[in-house]
């Protein structure tokens, strides 16, 4: 991300940290103490003295608020809680930062209003680098959901595209799409370069790096995913 800083204004899509989604879809006690945990071992190894003191407080927060949130939206404060801690970190280290709330500004379905909340929210504020939930949205009811697991590419696309990004960066556990499963190829090679069609023929047929949806937007801004 600071890499990307360095010139015009980045966009900071981030999914939940590993296993939560599952965690807090299980609705166990023992496994919302683990994420508290977890969460919580992230602040202390990111933060020292009064910040660290202050973003655990918000944490702290976010989870109350979590285990008071009517069942079915708990599983969307994953995303929350990560991009809670990276906007904090990143205004740590002196960048200009702006959380977006992504429960208001993409509405499920709804491409058209999505952008246009998108755009108006970024114009609005002078920042370095924006910091906004993926996976998480609002149904045209106005009522709080999510686009689906893997969802967090998807709104990166929505971001992307309402913006005119100059590219659509996804950062997975692999680099790029590859030409097998390197878990279970060893010899598996990144893909260099591949059409919209392509890739999202093999993300339509399981590839897992790519979530199906996330290439519509990008397809019909003409935004390179890297």
């Amino acid at each position: 991300v600071q890499a990307q800083a360095g010139g015009a204004a980045v966009i900071l899509v981030s999914s939940a940290i590993s296993g939560c989604t599952d965690a807090l879809l299980s609705g166990r006690e023992e496994d919302m103490e683990d994420m508290e945990k977890r969460h919580s071992a992230i602040v202390k190894r990111l933060f020292t003295g009064a910040e660290r003191e202050t973003v655990q407080a918000s944490v702290n927060a976010i989870f109350v608020e979590l285990r008071h949130a009517p069942e079915d939206e708990r599983v969307t404060y994953g995303e929350i809680l990560s991009t809670t801690i990276i906007a904090a970190k990143l205004e740590v280290e002196g960048y200009k930062v702006k959380w977006l709330d992504s429960r208001d500004l993409v509405i499920k379905d709804n491409e058209p209003e999505t952008f246009r909340r998108i755009s108006a929210a970024v114009a609005k504020e002078d920042a370095d680098i924006f910091v906004a939930p993926g996976f998480i949205c609002r149904d045209s009811q106005g009522k709080i959901s999510t686009l689906g697991r893997g969802g967090s590419d998807y709104s990166a696309a929505l971001y992307a595209a309402a913006v005119g990004a100059s590219a659509l960066q996804i950062w997975t556990d692999v680099p790029g799409i590859m030409t097998a499963d390197p878990r279970k190829v060893p010899g598996a090679r990144t893909v260099p370069r591949m059409s919209y069609a392509a890739a999202l023929d093999m993300a339509s047929h399981g590839a897992k790096v790519l979530y199906a949806p996330t290439v519509a937007p990008a397809m019909n801004a003409g935004i390179d995913i890297e």
